[in-house]
């Protein structure tokens, strides 16, 4: 099964909500939309926000300590199944 990437999922829930469509079925794909969906406020998603210093100064350091050790780690390798 070959699932369309984020952005073209993005295009196809558009078009579907916009022409009214709340059950969507494929043969790789079954999509059920809310009939009262309100889209996100923000622009931003919370991988892209960047911190601040003054996010930074209100960390403990413990908090930042836990950050700086998960930032120096590599990425796992995906798991192919």
């Amino acid at each position: 099964m070959i699932l369309p990437s984020i952005k073209e999922l993005k295009e196809l829930l558009k078009v579907l909500r916009a022409n009214g469509v709340t059950n969507y079925n494929s043969t790789d794909l079954q999509l059920v939309l809310s009939e009262n969906f309100t889209p996100p406020t923000s622009t931003k998603s919370k991988a892209e926000e960047i911190m601040t210093s003054e996010d930074v100064e209100e960390m403990t350091q413990e908090e930042l300590d836990r950050l700086i050790n998960y930032s120096s780690m590599s990425p796992l390798d995906p798991v192919s199944e």
